[in-house]
């Protein structure tokens, strides 16, 4: 008995060869992903909004504008500004200190919660949560994020001990307030990067645009000029040798204003001047 084959029932070798197949596809489109933060606490809430400055109360940065300035930064570096370069390495610093003095600070707490024989304590949460979409540019301000839920957390393990009697108001106080100023302290370290438009090449000639940045920031480290060390985050050397000829719509000393204390009103004009 033999068997017959029919040709469609014969898979080509190659898909090449497959009849009313196109040749060529639809590139895919850009990727797009949401992040949400999900705040229960007051405290956390504050240390995200920041503060305005007052006559009264100094300016206190909080995570959005973190979030702007870091990308800003990123802009510079890829305008070959080892000042950029640098003040993205303390502020990565100080992100990774914050991480880790509020964690040490929740497990502490959390271990005291832990410890109490008969009792299944569980971690106060809030009636009406919120839910705060971020879309941020940058690696930095999200791991800022991450670190602000952290603090979330600690807030609600502190209330929670001070609730049933493990910690006092001035021992609860005290570790709502070392949290805080770790965090703020770290999103605060960003502040101090001064646009000044300076290059390496200008760091290398001594010339008066970067005196006057040495003058506003300090000395570059050499391992910073010469890009043996980056922030783990910063953009790729690849990518800044292409684009770090081309213009940046910066104008010296605007950065400063857009990003840390707003800028004091000037006295009104007289009227007829």
């Amino acid at each position: 008995m033999t068997t017959k084959h029919r040709d469609r029932d014969v898979v080509p070798a190659s898909t090449d060869q497959t009849p009313n197949v196109p040749t060529t596809v639809d590139v895919p489109g850009a990727l797009r992903s949401e992040v949400w933060l999900t705040l229960q606490t007051r405290h956390a809430q504050q240390v995200f909004s920041g503060r305005k400055a007052t006559p009264e109360k100094p300016y206190i940065i909080g995570l959005t504008r973190f979030g702007a300035i870091l990308s800003q930064l990123q802009v510079c570096v890829y305008a070959d500004d080892p000042y950029a370069d640098w003040w993205l390495m303390k502020v990565e610093e100080a992100l990774q200190q914050a991480a880790q003095e509020v964690k040490v600070l929740r497990q502490a707490v959390e271990q005291q919660l832990k410890s109490t024989p008969g009792l299944e304590v569980k971690i106060a949460e809030s009636l009406h949560a919120i839910r705060v979409p971020l879309k941020f540019s940058n690696p930095f301000a999200y791991s800022a994020a991450r670190i602000l839920a952290d603090f979330d957390t600690l807030v609600r393990v502190v209330l929670t001990a001070r609730h049933i009697g493990l910690m006092d108001r001035r021992e609860a106080e005290r570790c709502l307030v070392l949290g805080t100023r770790a965090l703020r302290r770290a999103m605060g370290t960003a502040l101090g990067y001064k646009y000044e438009g300076v290059k390496r090449q200008d760091i290398r000639e001594g010339n008066a645009k970067a005196q006057k940045a040495c003058e506003r920031m300090g000395e570059v480290p050499p391992e910073i000029l010469d890009g043996s060390r980056r922030a783990r985050y910063a953009p790729e050397k690849h990518l800044i040798n292409q684009l770090s000829g081309g213009p940046v719509f910066m104008r010296p000393g605007g950065l400063v204003e857009r990003w840390g204390m707003p800028k004091s009103p000037t006295p009104e004009e007289p009227k007829g001047a």
